[in-house]
């Protein structure tokens, strides 16, 4: 007799459990009709910064001109076309009321402006993306590589020697500011032309550094033991023990 109660008890609440199931899916499923069935009024931004893109420019990404778009619109598919923007890092889209779409995203970080095109930057993973209108104006270094740039959201090669000498001089001491820096001719195919040009920016005026891609950090540490030259510089330091210094001569 126990043991036919014991069963009817677990046959019982088994089916309480599948019921209870069921009808919770159910109701979650007519939710998300419902919830899918009204168009967007509001977009709700989240993310590390606040409003960092214009609720419009979201908009467009996701072509919400239409009520049936908007009506139609699918959270994964939103998600690409977000991230089709060359400024947006990481996306997530989620329908959290009817009319109300939550928009959690990320930007890029700006390191450098690509100096070799017009209103470009670059961040430390070397993606390219625009710059004006997203970002307020930063005092950035502009960075020549004599490329190309990659496609939108593709790195751009050849910046791990750039990127390796803006790494090293952020641990130097900090009497300049970096303005720019061309490395061009770091793979020149004539040895004795191979050189990186590093600008600084310092009290007295602008210094032009020409060092070698090999040994730079010896060279620059000699830079540093020099009593600052005033006014403008070219400074030559890929001979080992000297440094050739002289006027910036312009025009």
């Amino acid at each position: 007799m126990k043991r036919v109660l014991l069963f009817g008890t677990i046959v019982f609440i088994s089916l309480c459990l599948a019921s209870g199931s069921y009808f919770y899916r159910l109701y979650q499923e007519k939710k998300a009709c419902r919830v899918a069935g009204v168009p967007i009024q509001i977009i709700a931004q989240t993310g590390p910064e606040k409003e960092a893109l214009k609720t419009a420019y979201l908009a467009e990404l996701l072509d919400l001109s239409g009520d049936e778009a908007s009506k139609g619109i699918r959270e994964k598919v939103a998600e690409k076309k977000l991230l089709k923007s060359p400024v947006i890092k990481e996306a997530k889209v989620k329908r959290i009321a009817p009319g109300i779409l939550s928009i959690d995203y990320s930007l890029r970080k700006p390191y450098v402006f690509l100096a070799d095109y017009e209103n470009l930057a670059l961040d430390r993973e070397g993606h390219p993306f625009p710059f004006s209108p997203f970002y307020t104006p930063k005092n950035m270094p502009k960075l020549y590589l004599g490329q190309p740039p990659a496609q939108w959201r593709e790195p751009i090669k050849n910046r791990a020697l750039a990127y390796e000498i803006l790494d090293y001089l952020e641990g130097e001491i900090d009497f300049f500011q970096v303005e720019s820096l061309d490395v061009t001719q770091a793979t020149h195919p004539s040895l004795g032309r191979r050189e990186v040009v590093l600008v600084l920016s310092v009290e007295t005026g602008k210094h032009y550094l020409r060092l070698t891609p090999l040994c730079y950090r010896e060279e620059f540490k000699r830079y540093l033991l020099l009593e600052t030259p005033e006014g403008d510089k070219i400074i030559d330091l890929r001979l080992p023990k000297l440094a050739y210094i002289k006027e910036k001569k312009y025009g």
